[in-house]
């Protein structure tokens, strides 16, 4: 993030004190915001810090908001990050066999970037909080669990009803 501030900055500077510009260094602004987005989501569902749909989710009580997220992680986001990855993946390929440049004159490779976009897809569902992963790999069900939220660590405990 620091490095796209950088770059941005200088880029600015270079334009507008000695009037010089590169495509390049332009391209590479959109390409590092692109690269912090797809790749920063899978941090976000890690920490459980995902949008959601406010008016069921917010005024919800924790019991029910681990049933939303059961309900709606499988439903929902698979399927989608599934979707996306097929399609997002000959996207990809399509644009590397043909070692795609930018139209600009000077400008960069776009393959790179259109990599982050399957890698960032693929990291989703293996960022997600470990107690979610033991619920959907079969090791804990939410129904048979008390959740403990722990709002130092960011983490989900689960304990199993005695």
């Amino acid at each position: 993030m620091l490095l796209s501030a950088l770059i941005s900055a200088g880029n600015a500077i270079s334009r507008y004190l000695f009037n010089l510009s590169s495509n390049a260094w332009l391209e590479i602004q959109w390409q590092m915001f692109a690269g912090i987005f797809l790749l920063g989501a899978a941090e976000v569902l890690k920490l459980n810090e995902h949008v959601r749909v406010d008016l069921f989710y917010g005024s919800a009580p924790h019991r029910r908001k681990l049933w939303i997220d059961a309900l709606g992680i499988p439903l929902f986001l698979f399927p989608s990050v599934l979707t996306m990855m097929f399609f997002s993946l000959e996207f990809f390929m399509s644009s590397f066999r043909s070692g795609e440049h930018s139209s600009n004159a000077g400008g960069l490779l776009l393959w790179p970037v259109k990599f982050l976009l399957p890698f960032g897809l693929f990291l989703q569902p293996h960022r997600m909080p470990p107690c979610r992963q033991k619920a959907f790999r079969g090791e804990g069900y939410l129904w048979f669990q008390v959740a403990e939220f722990s709002f130092d660590t960011f983490q989900i405990r689960n304990r199993t009803k005695g």
